[in-house]
């Protein structure tokens, strides 16, 4: 979070949202542990991005996993 002085010296925050989310954030996100995170990108239902060189690790786009929770929500009814 991030704060600031807006006009008339009237303060404002500013929240930036992360656009994605590492294995333990998003299996925390969905409730999950990570081996049913790896299980759901092994079936194909999460898409993991890559960044970096050599030490690449899985990102798992936020809006790709809020979808999910949604669908897990419905199917557990």
């Amino acid at each position: 979070m991030a704060g600031r002085r807006a006009a008339g010296g009237v303060a404002c925050v500013v929240t930036v949202e992360p656009e994605f989310l590492d294995r333990a954030s998003a299996a925390s996100l969905l409730g999950i542990g990570l081996t049913s995170l790896d299980q759901l990108r092994c079936d194909g239902k999460l898409t993991p991005v890559y960044f970096g060189g050599l030490n690449r690790k899985p990102l798992y786009p936020l809006d790709e996993l809020r979808e999910l929770a949604a669908e897990m929500k419905r199917s557990r009814r």
